[in-house]
């Protein structure tokens, strides 16, 4: 072959790339592929709608308590203010007489009430502080919760048996959901520590 003879070149239309090698391309396989739920992944959200039926639970348990208890403190805080009134009143009056006795009895029984209505309008409060750390800590939380809606029936029972004992039913399904919260967050908490050994 002479010098002046050149092989034929193929000239890439414009805009057109050259092809790659097979091992250059994307397996379709890849391509818009989701990513796959482990079975640990879907139980830890079972697991989750447990725990947030538990963060509910704890929110409403908390207003409620906090309502209830902070209207009773409040009358129990005028009926203090009205008996200091009378007092003063038959103070000033010479021809009537205090009996002391009566005076503490009184003042002893309106302060108890004062005293065991605010100490449950704080434990309302709590309640709602734990739940808003159900997701971050589920076992330390939820269990928390558990243990303390229980001293608080306790507490009801014993400050008012007659008052408390007839929602006791409805007390012992909120305590059955308080546990499964338990459950829960103990299951999460087990999934977890085996994903971040494996």
């Amino acid at each position: 072959m002479s010098m002046s003879e050149q092989e034929p070149t193929y000239q890439l239309p414009p805009g057109e790339l050259p092809p790659q090698p097979p091992e250059a391309r994307a397996p379709l396989g890849t391509l818009g592929a989701a990513p796959r739920k482990t079975l640990g992944n879907l139980a830890i959200e079972q697991h989750k709608t447990h725990l947030n039926s538990a963060k509910r639970i704890l929110i409403v348990i908390g207003i409620l308590t906090i309502l209830a208890n902070g209207l009773v403190f409040f009358m129990n805080m005028n009926q203090s203010a009205q008996l200091e009134r009378e007092i003063a009143a038959i103070k000033a009056n010479p021809n009537m007489t205090l009996d002391q006795n009566v005076v503490m009895q009184h003042r002893a029984a309106i302060w108890i009430n004062i005293l065991v209505t605010g100490a449950f309008a704080a434990m309302g409060l709590v309640f709602i502080v734990i739940a808003f750390f159900v997701n971050q800590y589920p076992v330390g939380a939820t269990l928390s919760a558990f243990v303390l809606y229980l001293i608080a029936i306790v507490l009801g029972l014993a400050v008012n048996p007659a008052g408390n004992a007839a929602g006791l039913v409805i007390r012992a399904i909120i305590a059955y959901y308080l546990w499964k919260g338990v459950k829960s967050g103990q299951a999460i908490q087990k999934l977890r520590a085996e994903e971040a050994a494996a």
